[in-house]
């Protein structure tokens, strides 16, 4: 084996990552010197980890070309290595490209345009996909691939292609024999992407053997049979089948560890995921993966970033969750196209508590990057291992969304509708895992169920014995309406779990109804109570459009009347947290986003400020796109009266009598301007920061 850098780094917080784009022109034409001065960037830039992506992502369909592209990927590692770069070898696990017609050649050709290569660079691709290499294990590609059980044939993919069963044993003989040789290129971790399944597969022979093995079911023949069994949840054998898959996937990721500690080596394991609060139909669970390092949370793109990045905030706060439970960093994997938008990018990741990954889709050109990661580097006190600190707090049960097959169509939406309120209005927020609940449910004053169907009963218990403490539950629709092995769970039974004389299911739109629960109490509304719509992502099909010509879509305009149900949502939540928000915003104009953290020793609050202000003022239906050069103005709020930021630190911090405050700007003087402090009532302390300094992102830290 090549001899590896020392296991990745002294402090898994300490990842300042960059994407090294392995396309044509690096594989086929960099000299060692041309791959060492792009390392040498990177360094410049001040990244410690690089992670690779390229042309061939799509491992699988370049198999011909592998003995070439792992020679171009150690040359590429003895570059970054020679200037203190770590390497993240990465690409798809499970993904091909295979076009049917011309049609299909021509997507393919277009989808390499973007990065920097095409069909003609890569002959073997055409009609390369039925031979029979020595190093396929004596096996077709197209023995791999997952069936549709629908049609009990390999499925076509939207990618022009097919996707390999991860639990075909011939695929994870040869996949494994293969890794052995990106190792053997002195890689310093791996991610191997993609590994999921299409809703309506994976019925090979080897699923079918092995869902019946395990479970005592029988995935049906394909056709009528199989289409009414698929996706009636009702049926246990059907979700068993989910669950199964779910399974085989964990221990498809588990295998890649044992297989690489075998070899003597311990290498970083990322991975990411664009939707976390989802239901995961394709039983990839990011939230559920084994033995990770780091959790990335994909801003695809195809998403135009200045207008998309809303629900972010609240999937952000998922994954920092995640990585708080596991004790790992999580980060924001973006991809900005120009300046304005890596500023934003980065500012956002620092106010969620987040690493931060950038780069083009195909190349790398982060303008103005060197000075963000200098910032990161002389506050890496005030930016790592953070702790939130919130009154309030959204549950995420994984049980429940795993189970409750309508969650993507409406309760994702409510959830989404009240916890971007909270980013938007400046109420401070968390998310809190099932994993979590015993430990952390005591940090908050109110916890949230949006319409958490399925429950177990000690769940209930831990909410019953918070109100008796003095907690606030606000419940909404039909929670609990489900035990974990879906039988229902009647009224009189949640009355009694909760310690209540009676209890009723609220009618949709149902205002709360407020009972007595010791020293605490329960709020219980109807599911579409004050519950506005949100911003939603603007993605462009690239792929399937010339991006020389500037594909766009048409802007959606949150309307007035959710705005306003917003701030009326705003005030029901203050009402309900009287005097126990952590941080409070006052003066802040529309569109400056605070956000509150405590460092590692509570020793110092961080307050965070990203100016998001006219971002979204645009008329709906504008047609908006990737390059949207005024749709990030960072407007000057001088002339404005001062920001007042009212912090209640927890009773845990560690701040001296009188602390004092200082505002930072990685666009202005390192040294930071003093801030005028006063204390507020009771044990909060108000500062006060002239509107004049903030540009496009401020740190303030009062210690």
């Amino acid at each position: 084996m090549t001899c590896h850098m020392k296991p990745y780094t002294d402090d898994a917080w300490d990842i300042r990552c960059g994407v090294f784009w392995m396309n044509d022109q690096e594989i086929f034409a960099d000299s060692d010197a041309d791959l060492d001065r792009k390392a040498a960037a990177f360094r410049e830039l001040g990244c410690n980890w690089v992670m690779t992506f390229g042309s061939a992502h799509f491992r699988w369909s370049f198999y011909h070309y592998w003995a070439r592209i792992n020679a171009a990927l150690a040359r590429a590692v003895k570059a970054c290595h020679h200037n203190g770069l770590r390497v993240i070898e990465h690409h798809s696990a499970v993904l091909t490209h295979a076009p049917k017609d011309a049609e299909g050649w021509a997507w393919l050709d277009r989808a390499l345009k973007i990065r920097k290569s095409s069909v003609k660079t890569w002959p073997e691709l055409i009609g390369g996909y039925d031979r029979n290499p020595a190093i396929l294990g004596g096996r077709r590609l197209t023995d791999f691939y997952y069936i549709d059980g629908r049609t009990g044939q390999p499925l076509f993919t939207g990618y022009h292609g097919y996707a390999i069963c991860p639990n075909n044993p011939h695929y994870r003989r040869a996949y494994m024999q293969y890794l052995e040789t990106v190792y053997a290129t002195g890689v310093d971790g791996i991610m191997t992407d993609d590994v999921s399944y299409s809703f309506y597969a994976c019925a090979c022979e080897f699923c079918r053997r092995d869902f019946a093995a395990q479970t005592g079911h029988a995935i049906p023949p394909p056709g009528a049979a199989f289409e009414k069994w698929h996706g009636n949840w009702e049926e246990p054998s059907f979700r068993a089948f989910i669950d199964f898959r779910r399974a085989v996937i964990e221990n498809y990721h588990l295998a890649i560890k044992h297989h690489y500690e075998s070899l003597g080596l311990q290498l970083y394991r990322p991975n990411y995921e664009r939707l976390g609060l989802q239901q995961h139909r394709d039983a990839y669970c990011l939230q559920q993966l084994p033995a990770l390092d780091l959790i990335w949370q994909e801003a695809g793109g195809a998403h135009i970033l200045d207008y998309s990045w809303p629900p972010w905030a609240v999937e952000a706060a998922q994954r920092f969750a995640i990585g708080r439970s596991r004790g790992i960093p999580s980060a924001l994997f973006a991809y900005p196209t120009r300046p304005n938008q890596l500023k934003l990018a980065w500012a956002l990741a620092m106010s969620w508590g987040q690493a931060f990954t950038g780069t083009g889709e195909g190349y790398v050109d982060m303008e103005g990057e060197r000075r963000l990661r200098d910032f990161e580097i002389r506050h890496a006190g005030q930016l790592r291992r953070v702790r939130k600190f919130a009154a309030l707090v959204f549950y995420d049960s994984i049980l429940n969304r795993n189970n409750c097959f309508a969650y993507e169509k409406k309760p994702r939406d409510r959830l989404l509708g009240w916890a971007l309120t909270c980013v938007m209005e400046n109420i401070p927020f968390d998310i809190l895992e099932t994993g979590e609940l015993r430990r952390r449910l005591d940090f908050y004053r109110l916890i949230i169920l949006r319409e958490i169907r399925f429950m177990a009963d000690w769940e209930l218990e831990e909410f019953r014995r918070f109100m008796q403490q003095g907690g606030t539950v606000i419940w909404a629709g039909d929670t609990a309406a489900k035990r974990p092995d879906w039988s229902d769970r009647p009224a009189a039974d949640i009355a009694a779990l909760l310690g209540l004389q009676s209890f009723a299911f609220p009618a949709d739109d149902a205002p709360p109804a407020r009972h007595e629960a010791g020293a605490g109490r329960l709020l219980v509304c109807g599911k579409n109570y004050l519950t506005p719509d949100y911003e939603h992502e603007h993605a462009l099909n690239w792929w399937n459009n010339d991006l020389a010509k500037k594909p766009t879509v048409p802007f959606q305009r949150l309307p007035e009347r959710d705005r306003q149900i917003r701030v009326q949502l705003a005030g029901f939540l203050r009402e309900m947290t009287p005097g126990q928000l952590p941080l409070t915003a006052e003066n802040v104009p529309a569109g400056v986003l605070v956000t509150g953290f405590l460092t590692q020793k509570a020793e110092a609050v961080v307050i965070h400020l990203v100016n998001t202000t006219g971002i979204l003022d645009q008329p709906a239906g504008k047609a908006v796109g990737l390059e949207d050069f005024d749709a990030i103005p960072f407007p000057s709020h001088a002339g404005q009266p001062p920001f007042t930021i009212t912090v209640q630190p927890p009773p845990d911090a560690a701040l001296p009598p009188g602390p004092r405050a200082f505002y930072f700007d990685p666009d202005a003087a390192a040294d930071g301007v003093l801030l005028t402090v006063a204390p507020g009532p009771g044990a909060t302390i108000r500062i006060s920061i002239p509107a004049e300094l903030l540009g496009a992102y401020g740190m303030v830290v009062a210690q």
